[in-house]
């Protein structure tokens, strides 16, 4: 009996499942929160505008960017989801291609505030990048080509230096003045040569005779006139300064309708980043034939050889390039002791190469 007594004593322990339920939920409920506090602090602003930069891209971007309303669309929202939309912060999708335009007008706008304090001669030389308004190199091309371009050419001093590098330079000359007056006599001198056209600039002032944009098209017809009186020869002209002319659409429009009129083409020397003379040469019909490499914004030999490298760095990708330089003793003299870096390249005028150019 005793036995029995004991065995009906003895309860069954069943398994507590309320306790398994609770402990479950529990770490549920802790992971949800972890996730979501990582989730805000990390993806609540993934595109964070944390510099000036940044904040002037996502402007510039929204106000290219935003799609055109589809007004049947627009009726099929409700007044809340209106309101939620408002209240949203402008995000904005980019494509490679437009993110690649945005920042590339952005540049643009920076290089402009920083033209106005350091005018033309400090801008450094830009990178070289693929653009649709070049041909790649033509196979028959046995060697990329670089055309070196000598600015400012003005006197017998200029021309006994140039010709001293024993390379086939293209000078370009300034249009006669009160303190240049011989300059076509020392254009005739060059089987090639060209015309250095004064143009206005942002802050620069110059002795010169300059085309300004408050210049009408009469005014800016009549001084190509005289620059193909003076120089019967040139085919190409290119800019001396000209950072506020060459940013003006309707007077670079108004110089190359007076170009073509006389027969030139014209070179853009690149003096100001937001040059508007790829649009007014496209509007127009002209190649759009550019600078690629400024030489010698500093007189020091190492940096001249270091920007002759970029420049045929950008030969030798694309098949041809254009540099410009300074009648400068020290552009001279580097010129004439680089033939290590120039030994990759065919250094030839701007007539063999600007047809390459669109």
């Amino acid at each position: 009996m005793a036995t029995k007594k004991s065995s009906r004593g003895r309860k069954k322990k069943r398994p507590n499942y309320l306790k398994f339920i609770i402990i479950a939920l529990f770490c549920f409920g802790a992971g949800a929160l972890t996730y979501a506090t990582l989730d805000y602090f990390f993806t609540k602003d993934k595109v964070v505008v944390k510099s000036e930069v940044a904040h002037e891209l996502q402007k510039k971007v929204e106000k290219k960017a935003v799609p055109k309303k589809d007004k049947s669309a627009e009726k099929k929202h409700d007044k809340n989801a209106e309101k939620t939309e408002k209240n949203k912060p402008a995000m904005v999708v980019l494509s490679d291609e437009n993110l690649t335009h945005a920042l590339a007008d952005l540049n643009l706008s920076f290089d402009e505030k920083k033209d106005v304090k350091t005018e033309e001669k400090s801008q450094e030389t830009e990178v070289y990048k693929p653009s649709q308004n070049i041909i790649k190199q033509p196979s028959r091309f046995s060697k990329a080509k670089l055309a070196i371009i000598i600015d400012d050419m003005a006197d017998k001093e200029h021309v006994d230096g140039l010709r001293s590098v024993g390379l086939k330079l293209t000078p370009s000359f300034f249009p006669p003045s009160k303190d240049f007056a011989h300059t076509p006599n020392l254009a005739l001198k060059f089987e090639f040569y060209m015309v250095h056209l004064p143009l206005e600039a942002i802050s620069h002032k110059d002795r010169l005779k300059t085309l300004s944009t408050k210049d009408n098209y009469e005014t800016i017809e009549k001084a190509i006139k005289a620059v193909r009186h003076d120089f019967p020869r040139a085919k190409f002209i290119n800019n001396h300064t000209g950072s506020k002319f060459t940013s003006n659409l309707a007077s670079s429009k108004m110089l190359l309708q007076a170009l073509k009129k006389y027969d030139f083409l014209f070179v853009d020397s690149k003096t100001i980043a937001s040059t508007k003379m790829r649009t007014a040469t496209q509007q127009e019909g002209f190649r759009y034939i550019y600078r690629d490499v400024f030489l010698d914004n500093k007189n020091d030999r190492n940096y001249i050889r270091k920007e002759l490298k970029k420049a045929v760095e950008i030969a030798k990708k694309r098949g041809y390039a254009i540099a410009i330089g300074h009648p400068k003793k020290i552009t001279f003299k580097t010129l004439k002791t680089s033939q290590d870096i120039l030994s990759d390249v065919e250094v030839v005028y701007i007539n063999e190469i600007y047809e390459y150019y669109r």
